[in-house]
């Protein structure tokens, strides 16, 4: 089944292996329900109905993967966020949110009590990268169901709303079932006057199958987003490959400030004479601790600069 980001979906029972829920528990019914809208996030409504009355359970797992390699290699968040966990008529589920590698993790149920019977978990949730943007066309390619459930689903179905204004004609729609990579299409597809899309399997999904479909439409519709959210969206997904560059700039500023010699007079010429109120030969004196010939000669020098005596050369 092909993806536009892989969207494998896993359910398995709340503190139970994975395959022994696969063998008590089953999925009669999987309906998504996907709004596209104008500022190209998408909301996905999830009802999952599962069948617990051949064995009490707490309730179910739910792994959504969030984050992908686009396909030059860099990574790729889809940023979910979880509006509503509850049931058919609304009432809230007890959920922990987490993070398991690559994927969002949700624990859905009830801790304390067990079901024995067919019970309805409707998940509601807003992707903020769900469009894809190309030259000539944006589209939703979205794997609804995914490829990993534990269990056979029945019956799944999927509907996707796009924002008012599309035409119907202008509108590509398809949708195809199977394991991962897989082509076929046992499923049928309508659109309703409303342009509406009504993906819909024509056989029960087996474990390790799923649906994806696609919806494309003309650009101009949603809103793509600007330069700056996709380059922050950018470095935040893949910030360690830029602290190099970022270290890079701070040194350059940091040198451009603070690293430069300041200005002088151009080349200085080296001058030797003692501190202030110091004689040349107390500073010769004091250097070496001793009394050479050449301090007496330094002082004689000083003292005809002074004015205090007159060096004349004779001969």
């Amino acid at each position: 089944m092909r993806t536009f980001c892989k969207f494998n979906v896993a359910l398995a029972i709340l503190f139970f292996t994975a395959s022994a829920a696969a063998e008590r528990w089953s999925i009669p019914r999987l309906d998504v329900d996907i709004t596209v809208n104008a500022d190209s996030s998408i909301t996905v409504r999830e009802t999952i109905v599962a069948d617990f009355t051949r064995e009490a359970h707490h309730g179910i797992y739910r792994h959504i993967p969030v984050r992908y390699r686009n396909p030059v290699g860099l990574w790729f968040n889809a940023r979910i966020h979880v509006v509503s966990i509850t049931d058919d008529k609304n009432k809230p589920w007890w959920y922990k949110r987490s993070r398991q590698g690559d994927c969002l993790f949700l624990k859905i149920g009830d801790r304390k009590r067990t079901f024995r019977d067919k019970r309805v978990f409707v998940i509601t949730y807003v992707v903020e990268r769900g469009v894809g943007f190309f030259d000539d066309h944006d589209e939703l390619y979205w794997n609804a169901v995914g490829d990993q459930w534990p269990v056979t689903i029945k019956s799944a179905k999927c509907t996707v709303h796009l924002p008012k204004g599309v035409a119907r004609e202008d509108i590509d729609y398809r949708a195809f079932t199977g394991p991962f990579r897989s082509l076929n299409r046992e499923c049928s597809s309508e659109i309703k006057p409303d342009g509406t899309i009504v993906f819909t399997s024509t056989k029960p999904l087996r474990s390790g199958e799923g649906m994806t479909v696609l919806v494309g439409w003309p650009k101009g519709v949603v809103e793509k987003p600007g330069l700056a959210q996709k380059t922050w969206w950018l470095l935040s997904d893949n910030w360690p490959l830029f602290v190099p560059i970022i270290a890079a700039v701070v040194l350059l500023l940091l040198w451009l400030k603070y690293g430069r010699d300041p200005r002088g007079r151009g080349t200085v010429m080296v001058q030797y004479e003692p501190p202030a109120g110091v004689t040349a030969l107390e500073a010769g004196t004091i250097i070496d601790e001793k009394l050479d010939a050449r301090d007496i000669t330094a002082n004689i020098v000083q003292l005809a600069i002074n004015g205090y005596m007159q060096i004349r050369q004779d001969g």
